[in-house]
């Protein structure tokens, strides 16, 4: 069985947005400081459209899903958990989008209004969920949430938050 590592981010109903969200990720390559030997991976993406209309990206780094193939090159937590910190940091530039997540197999993802509908308390947030401003503020600011970039929030993520298979 495959496990599958992706930053999944949901655009809104443009695909256009999306595409553009993809190519600041196609190409950004990730340089692993924790490997023995010199170790990167390249991110690509795709686009795709959900069941209420809105559109993805999904940008997948190479070597880094558990395919049971020899591409799977990075194998350690600390490896992956440099993946991690890079998508997350080049996600603070990153075009327009209204949620996000990095992890292993985060896609199916709630849909937007899955999402909208539980505010406040109600509200479940889990490692590494970056909200955009106005949806930050639609669920009625739920705690744990801090500042991740200008217009963004998210509930940090750890270490051991990493999780598969």
């Amino acid at each position: 069985m495959a496990y599958f590592f992706e930053l999944a981010a949901e655009c809104g109903s443009e695909r256009e947005a999306a595409e553009v969200f993809g190519n600041h990720f196609d190409g950004f390559r990730i340089v692993l400081l924790a490997a023995s030997k010199e170790l990167s991976t390249v991110c690509q993406f795709e686009v795709w459209q959900d069941s209420e209309g809105n559109w993805w990206c999904i940008v997948v780094p190479s070597g880094v899903s558990q395919t049971g193939r020899e591409d799977n090159v990075i194998k350690s937590q600390n490896q992956v958990f440099e993946v991690v910190e890079g998508l997350y940091e080049r996600l603070k530039t990153a075009p327009a989008f209204r949620y996000a997540v990095v992890g292993f197999e985060v896609i199916p993802f709630d849909t937007y209004s899955e999402l909208v509908e539980a505010k406040g308390p109600a509200h479940e947030p889990f490692g590494g969920l970056v909200l955009d401003q106005h949806l930050w503020e639609e669920i009625e600011r739920p705690s744990g949430y801090v500042k991740f970039s200008e217009g963004a929030y998210w509930f940090p993520f750890r270490k051991e938050d990493l999780r598969c298979g």
